[in-house]
């Protein structure tokens, strides 16, 4: 009797192929309302090989697989969710029902939570919204390595919640910073109250103790800030001139106010005090690495010079800034996106100038980057694009550029085709390809302007910096050009 109960309870090969397949791909088989085994074949093929599968389906599945190969393996993480507007098409329950807190335990989730978002706002508009990103932004944590950083954009419709969310599941003392995005450059006069002229991008670090301090790489407007050359132009490059003394008298630090001498024996004292100490100071004037100059009312000033190149020949980085308001517009991502497509397949798309910024903050060599509502991809594209430009620093540093080298190099930073037809202008000095024209080398302002007229393609300009020697031509640029049509933002400095 007992041998038969055994028979009779055996396992039969379909449940132990089942149990293997559950213990090892659990999102990939399951058993339907008849009791037949049933397999997704997408699902199974994002377990073996992501690479080759063909999601299109809730990116929530997609991320409970990646967190299984990426677990703590992502540096950075860029979204662009739904805003939860009325204009969006955001469809979503409002409300916590059953199927959100199994979610919730299927992944391994407290479900405790469950009543804190439900009731934030007491909107069930906003809990609806809430429960779509809250295990959604959890599997983003588990993604995200220890100094890893997720930007989120955000409109005022949820940003309020979407921060105190964030605060529970990231903690608030890893909430870095919440970025004002300026998306349009005009407009709005039918608006109701105040035109809406940006939106926001929340961001969080894994944990904020391992990160490094966020640096950035100058944009072309800063670099055209370094106009001055001396004779550390070969290490360091241009230079910007920043003056020596600060607002405000600090009379607990008698060492900053002291007397500087001019060329002409004047004895020159600070508005305030000094930001260097007198030892400091002379140091660095040891290194010709201080201007002290009359103004235009003929008072003698002190600048200290701030290089465009580190000593180890490193392009200097500047800390960015919480407001960003020269890294593309609403349009620009249209425009991004017509590039690509002949027809406008996404709605507000975000340029991709803005993701290359916050790319270039935090991410290096090697990073993984991630984004589970990528849209029209703007990530990738931007991600692309820095991979490319980091193949060109690498190709221009190791070796000795010829003036066609140079060319061609800027060809691709402009994204132009390499079989671009070039006409030139000037030998090695000026070129026209396409609408751009490439300043190579020391030209004076009438030969610019003699030979850029005539051309009626012409939209840009781009100089490559390190060939320029005259002062006079940098700062005459902008007004020249000016007369032929060309506006400052298509006026390009690289190198």
């Amino acid at each position: 009797m007992k041998q038969k109960e055994n028979v009779i309870n055996e396992k039969s090969i379909n449940d132990i192929n089942y149990e293997l397949l559950k213990k090892q791909f659990p999102h990939a088989v399951c058993v339907d309302e008849d009791g037949k085994y049933s397999i997704d074949p997408q699902k199974l093929q994002m377990s073996l090989d992501p690479s080759k599968a063909n999601i299109k389906e809730d990116n929530l599945d997609a991320l409970k697989i990646l967190r299984q190969n990426y677990f703590e393996a992502i540096k950075m993480i860029y979204i662009d969710p739904p805003y939860n507007t009325k204009n969006d098409g955001f469809v979503y329950n409002d409300n916590f029902t059953s199927s959100t807190e199994e979610t919730l335990e299927e992944l391994g989730y407290d479900k405790e939570y469950v009543d804190y978002i439900e009731n934030i706002q007491g909107a069930k508009t906003h809990s609806g919204w809430l429960s779509f990103m809250y295990p959604r932004l959890l599997l983003a944590r588990d993604l995200l390595k220890d100094d890893g950083v997720i930007f989120i954009s955000i409109d005022d419709n949820e940003v309020a919640q979407l921060k105190l969310l964030c605060d529970d599941i990231f903690g608030g003392d890893n909430f870095i910073s919440q970025l004002i995005w300026k998306k349009k450059a005009g407009g709005g006069s039918d608006a109701k109250y105040f035109a809406d002229d940006h939106e926001y991008i929340l961001t969080y670090a894994k944990n904020e103790n391992s990160i490094n301090r966020f640096f950035t790489k100058m944009n072309d407007k800063q670099k055209k800030e370094y106009k001055y050359k001396d004779e550390n132009f070969d290490l360091l490059g241009l230079y910007k001139r920043k003056n020596l003394y600060q607002s405000g008298i600090d009379d607990d630090r008698p060492n900053l106010r002291y007397e500087v001498i001019a060329p002409d024996n004047t004895k020159i004292l600070p508005p305030t005090i000094w930001r260097w100490s007198k030892e400091t100071l002379q140091k660095e004037m040891n290194k010709n690495k201080v201007d002290i100059i009359k103004n235009s009312k003929g008072v003698w000033q002190v600048f200290t010079k701030n290089y465009m190149f580190e000593d180890d020949n490193s392009e200097r980085l500047i800390k960015p800034r919480t407001i960003l308001t020269d890294f593309g517009l609403t349009r620009d991502g249209n425009n991004d996106i017509k590039l690509l497509f002949t027809n406008q397949y996404f709605s507000y798309p975000k340029p991709k100038k803005l993701i290359k910024h916050l790319l270039e903050i935090i991410t290096k060599d090697n990073d993984i980057i991630l984004d589970f509502f990528a849209g029209s991809g703007t990530t990738a594209h931007a991600v692309m694009d820095l991979n490319a430009q980091d193949d060109l620093l690498a190709f221009t540093q190791n070796r000795v550029e010829s003036s066609e080298d140079i060319l061609y190099n800027l060809l691709v930073a402009e994204s132009l085709p390499l079989s671009t037809k070039i006409k030139t202008l000037i030998e090695d000095k000026l070129h026209l390809a396409s609408n751009v024209a490439f300043v190579l080398g020391d030209i004076s302002i009438n030969e610019l302007i003699t030979k850029l007229k005539p051309q009626k393609e012409l939209e840009y300009i781009t100089i490559y910096s390190p060939n320029i020697s005259d002062d006079k031509f940098t700062l005459e640029l902008e007004s020249a050009v000016a007369s032929i049509g060309i506006k400052t933002d298509k006026i390009k400095f690289r190198g």
